[in-house]
């Protein structure tokens, strides 16, 4: 910038005046210019210095003269309400902004008349809140000189208020939808807030409750000395309540049950902090859990007083109840077994097995037992076995499946059963006497007969014919006096797989010598019947007394059918007399006679001990009682159907059953077994009967066989010691000595394991169960040869 030249003017005095004066003027109005020019930019930079910091500022500002005119604005204000340099000077109320602010000029009206700042909050249209503020302000003489208007953002500020609120009402109403009243006490343990729970327990008001002391309100039934010193605690020693107990009467529930919890509360708006109470209604729990507790009392007093064993397992197999009767039936005291595998109880080849059982079951839903009830062996705490009647139930216990098993102790009911069937196979017996005796006389004197003649005439030319019939005659006396012993001997039941066509032919020569002439006995036994689990001596006597009732029902003669057939029960009631049996396959035997029948009174007591039709001395009345007992202990059934002349059909329903079901091997086909060829083996004979010993001596060699001979046990042993390539030892059972042929057979594997031994024998129960092969006299030479075989294992 120039400076501009100042006109030289005419001096104002004269030239006599002394220009000293001048020259002082001059340099005074010099300094005067330079200092208003300083002045004159001091007041530019401050006015730069306020644009920079209204610009740098995130306010929104709008400074307006006393006339409402703006005369400046911050950047933030410019994009609020759209401004431009060129609005500087316009009245505040012609632009338009982006904010919704209708009183905004009402405010700066008010702000201008009161001198008092305006405030408020208003929106932007984007959803932004800013708070206003209208400040007027003057100069330093207190002269009102204009206004100032800012905005603050104030969104996230009205956000948190959002969410503070919200938050605020969720917890109200999540405490108000609480069903466990709740309260807010402050430390004089006055109410300051109760929910709705609270309201409705005690039918109550804020009214009555709000601002009272805790213990005058509900009647004072609060003002309980222990717990104003518990609840006294909870502030100043931060000690929570967990659990009082108290009982309050309510206007509508009547007595109820309470549980009362107090926390500290942490309260930032108050001088103190509260205590949250918390009350729960357990009074419906209470009872809920005295009646378990009375039901849990009975139940024990039900299970102590049965006689039977009762043991509750779940599905994992885990035992969770025992009974004090399961003590003394398996030896475990209830500490030693809760928690167990139940299979701890079961011998084996169960107690491997039991778990796949339990798998099986639930997988698929086929019960082998539950529901039915069997007869099995449990093992006890001391190893030994114990037979059981084993009887299973499945429950729901608390939303879980158990399942309940009853044990009952079988052993005095196994001896006297033994001995009731002994008596009742004696009563066959009797029955049998005569025509037995009358057939085996026949037999002998066929016998007898053929042996004189031969005697007589060596060279008859019948010689060979003759014999046969000796010999057939004497292998049918064989088998008359093996159903003999098979009834009359007392043995332990051995219940095994059977085929009842089988069993039910085998019996057949036996019962047409039984029943005489008149009676005409019909067979029509299935071919494709399914294995059942039964003792085959039980079967036989069944059938045999059954038989026998229906000689007696027919004195004139008549028609016995033996009839074997499969049913499949699927537990359709319909079935006639099937409600009793659980749904599964099963094995009919039925016995039906032409006979006279039973009048209805009598059927009604068919089954009952002791009960019988017959005269005095001719029956016990066991036999269909005894019949009725063990094939229900198999899971099966007896069934009589019979009408007045029309005759009676008895029905033994036996379930089906296989190996593994019953832990039993397979059974081996008789073409797996393999054969030797026979000879070349050296054989101790053991025979005390000088007879029997040539007879098997000579069949022995026949067969190809070498033998040495022993006729008792000392002397069988001493020829073990001196002969070490004997391969096999044939003894007798009944032998003199001390010693008979089972305890030489101890002794003798004792000594030689790798000896194999076969018992013989005409008549000998200790014979039943020993592990050897037994034959049983007499016997033929293929019998012989096979058992050899068999013992040899197919080796020479």
């Amino acid at each position: 910038m120039t400076k501009k030249k100042t006109p030289k003017t005419k001096p104002l005095v004269h030239d006599d005046v002394d220009t000293s004066c001048v020259e002082s003027l001059n340099e005074e109005l010099a300094a005067l210019k330079s200092q208003l020019q300083q002045k004159i930019e001091t007041e530019r930079q401050l006015s730069n210095d306020l644009d920079n910091l209204l610009a740098s500022s995130g306010i929104a500002k709008i400074l307006l003269n006393r006339d409402g005119d703006i005369m400046r604005f911050t950047p933030k204000a410019q994009d609020i309400f759209n401004l431009i340099n060129q609005d500087i000077g316009r009245p505040i109320g012609d632009v338009s902004g982006k904010i919704d602010d209708p009183t905004l000029l009402d405010d700066i009206a008010k702000a201008r008349d009161t001198l008092v700042p305006v405030q408020d909050d208003v929106k932007m249209k984007n959803g932004d809140w800013y708070n206003r503020r209208i400040l007027p302000h003057g100069t330093q003489d207190q002269v009102f000189d204009g206004m100032v208007i800012a905005f603050s953002d104030v969104s996230e500020l009205k956000r948190y208020q959002r969410q503070s609120l919200w938050a605020q009402h969720l917890t109200q109403n999540i405490l108000n939808t609480v069903h466990n009243p709740l309260l807010a006490l402050d430390s004089d343990m006055n109410v300051v807030w109760a929910g709705r729970s609270f309201y409705r327990l005690f039918e109550t008001t804020d009214k009555n409750v709000i601002g009272k002391s805790l213990f005058s309100v509900a009647q004072g039934q609060w003002n309980i000395p222990e717990l104003r010193r518990n609840l006294a605690r909870v502030l100043p020693d931060q000690m929570p309540i967990d659990s009082f107990s108290l009982s309050v009467e309510t206007p509508d529930k009547g007595k109820r049950e309470l549980v009362l919890t107090a926390r500290k509360l942490a309260n930032e708006h108050a001088e103190t902090d509260l205590i949250l109470v918390a009350l729960k209604d357990v009074t419906e729990q209470k009872q809920a859990r005295q009646g378990l507790l009375d039901r849990e009392a009975r139940l024990q007093a039900i299970l102590n007083a049965v006689p039977e064993a009762i043991i509750t397992i779940d599905t994992d197999g885990i035992i969770t109840r025992f009974s004090p009767p399961s003590t003394g039936l398996m030896g475990y005291t209830q500490a030693e077994v809760l928690g167990q595998n139940v299979s701890i109880l079961m011998p084996a080849p169960y107690r491997h097995k039991h778990d796949s059982y339990i798998s099986a079951f639930l997988e698929t839903g086929n019960a082998k037992i539950i529901g039915t009830g069997r007869e099995l062996e449990a093992r006890h705490k001391s190893g030994k076995l114990v037979p059981i009647h084993l009887s299973v139930s499945e429950v729901m216990i608390d939303d879980k499946r158990q399942f309940i098993g009853v044990i009952r102790d079988l052993t005095k009911e196994k001896e006297s059963r033994k001995q009731l069937e002994q008596a009742q196979k004696m009563e066959a017996i009797g029955q049998l006497t005569g025509g037995i005796a009358h057939d085996f006389n026949n037999l002998l004197t066929v016998i007898i007969g053929n042996i004189e003649l031969l005697e007589q005439r060596p060279d008859h030319p019948d010689r060979a014919a003759m014999l046969g019939e000796a010999l057939e005659a004497a292998n049918l006396g064989e088998a008359l006096v093996s159903k003999l012993l098979l009834f009359s001997k007392n043995r332990n039941l051995a219940p095994k797989r059977l085929n009842l066509r089988h069993v039910v032919e085998d019996i057949q020569p036996l019962l047409l010598r039984s029943l005489g002439e008149q009676i005409e006995i019909r067979m029509d036994l299935a071919n494709d019947l399914d294995l059942v689990f039964a003792d085959p001596g039980q079967i036989e006597t069944a059938v045999l007394n059954l038989a026998i009732n229906a000689r007696d029902a027919m004195p004139h003669g008549g028609t016995l059918t033996l009839a074997a057939r499969q049913l499949i029960h699927d537990g359709d009631k319909a079935q006639t007399n099937l409600n009793d049996l659980a749904p599964g396959r099963y094995v009919v035997l039925s016995v039906a006679d032409t006979g006279i029948g039973m009048t209805p009174k009598v059927l009604d007591r068919a089954f009952e001990p002791f009960f019988t039709t017959k005269d005095v001395g001719k029956g016990s009345g066991l036999g269909l009682s005894m019949i009725y007992g063990w094939v229900r202990q198999y899971g099966g059934n007896l069934i009589l159907s019979s009408k007045t002349h029309e005759g009676t059909v008895a029905s033994l329903y036996l379930p089906t059953v296989t190996a593994e079901e019953i832990g039993l091997p397979a059974p081996v086909s008789l073409s797996d077994t393999p054969v030797s060829h026979r000879g070349g083996a050296v054989i101790l004979l053991v025979e005390d009967d000088p007879r029997v010993l040539n007879l098997t001596r000579s069949r022995l060699e026949h067969l190809g066989y070498s033998v040495i001979e022993a006729t008792d046990g000392p002397a069988a042993l001493k020829q073990l010691e001196k002969h070490k390539n004997i391969s096999l030892m044939l003894s007798d059972v009944v032998m003199p000595h001390g010693i008979d042929g089972i305890e030489l057979a101890n002794k003798a594997n004792a000594l030689y394991p790798e000896l194999k031994i076969i018992l013989a024998t005409g008549y000998a129960p200790k014979a039943e169960n020993v592990i050897w092969p037994v034959l049983r006299k007499p016997y033929g030479i293929e019998t012989l040869a096979d058992a050899l075989d068999k013992a040899l294992g197919g080796s020479v």
